[in-house]
């Protein structure tokens, strides 16, 4: 019964993703984009991280057909939580801190005010994790939870990306751009506290300091902080709109015609 259950998780996941594979390479699709099909239905992320799992994987487990045969016991599965907890603990904290500060920036972009927080590139640059998923306990990580650290981790890269393609081509940093770089983070911030539920639900944002909360809590309040900026932004737009229309006064009367 657990070969047909899993063979029914491995069709409804390729039930969920074979529309999009169709609609974007319709008949003639190439090979890395049917590998990273066929690792979905499998249930992971991507094909890289099931080519890493399966190369961690004993010499005998080699002739079974699907990777989700052996399953880790619980022990060893918690294990692998605990592992990986503080390496996500240490870096979603950074990425709060990123998230605070681009959202700093983009209330003085906003208010034009003179402000200028003055924070150099570099702090906003991702923090990456050194143990994921190089560490021998990824192979007892459920799929499920890998994808979780492994969505979390790539919405980094894709920050770190941004951040350098930026650089590189010396843009404008106004409002917008602060805008954009702002709510690309709290997506992040939001994926890894999605993350720290499974992993570490009660660590808090900073040991040394209690009375800052829990991760889940300054992520939480991050992101009101964040909506209260945007309120403000959009406020001051709006008020802006208001007083650049032209003021008009009374229609003056027609002036009469004299009759001779």
């Amino acid at each position: 019964m657990a070969s047909i259950d899993r063979l029914k998780k491995q069709a409804k996941n390729l039930q969920r993703h074979l529309p999009e594979f169709i609609q974007e390479h319709q008949s003639n699709p190439p090979l890395a984009a049917c590998q990273e099909l066929i690792a979905k239905s499998y249930g992971y992320p991507s094909w890289h991280i099931a080519v890493t799992k399966l190369n961690q994987l004993h010499e005998n487990q080699s002739a079974i057909d699907s990777p989700r045969d052996i399953e880790a016991p619980d022990a060893r599965v918690d294990a692998a939580l605990q592992f990986f907890a503080p390496e996500l603990a240490r870096i979603l904290a950074q990425q709060i801190h990123i998230f605070d500060r681009a959202t700093v920036n983009f209330s003085c972009a906003s208010a034009k005010n003179g402000v200028q927080p003055n924070d150099h590139w570099s702090t906003f640059k991702p923090w990456k994790p050194s143990l994921f998923p190089s560490a021998p306990a990824f192979q007892d990580m459920k799929a499920a939870d890998s994808a979780l650290l492994a969505e979390f981790y790539d919405s980094l890269s894709g920050i770190d990306d941004l951040i350098r393609t930026w650089r590189e081509s010396e843009i404008l940093w106004d409002v917008n751009v602060w805008n954009y770089l702002m709510q690309t983070i709290q997506n992040s911030v939001k994926l890894g506290a999605k993350a720290v539920e499974r992993f570490c639900p009660g660590r808090q944002y900073n040991p040394t300091m209690p009375a800052s909360g829990t991760l889940l809590e300054r992520a939480t309040k991050s992101s009101e902080h964040m909506k209260s900026a945007l309120d403000a932004h959009i406020q001051r737009f709006q008020l802006q709109a208001e007083l650049a229309k032209p003021i008009l006064g009374p229609t003056p009367p027609h002036p009469r015609l004299r009759t001779v």
